[in-house]
């Protein structure tokens, strides 16, 4: 009886801890990021996004080079996908980011902007 009472624990700890990795990490906070432009000319820029996660969705804002801007996107897992509506010179364009989160203070990814050209990002969480 001993056992089966030990079993039972130990089963329902590792769905519990099954449960909390697939929600996955709050990215809640401000993340200062670093982006690799492929383009020698753009070099690296420094970003600073603010996210506020609720459940799998993610508001926020950007600030930067361009300005400042709303943020909207999603959190998945370990993966998040969010964007960038920006406006520079009367033009709008969205920025599109993708990435994976690698530690709840550390993540890296992808920027696709106009004119189908991407970039490399990391971020760190301040």
């Amino acid at each position: 009886m001993r056992n089966l009472m030990a079993s039972v624990f130990l089963l329902s700890l590792s769905l519990g801890i099954c449960k909390v990795s697939a929600a996955g990490t709050d990215i809640s906070g401000t993340w200062a990021f670093l982006v690799h432009h492929a383009d020698p000319e753009l070099g690296d820029t420094r970003e600073t996004f603010v996210f506020k996660q609720d459940g799998d969705k993610l508001s926020g804002t950007y600030s930067g080079s361009l300005g400042e801007f709303k943020v909207t996107g999603t959190v998945k897992g370990d993966d998040t996908i969010f964007s960038v509506e920006a406006s520079r010179l009367d033009q709008t364009f969205t920025l599109s980011f993708s990435g994976k989160i690698m530690s709840p203070n550390k993540m890296t990814g992808t920027l696709k902007y106009p004119v189908n050209q991407t970039a490399n990002w990391t971020a760190t969480k301040n």
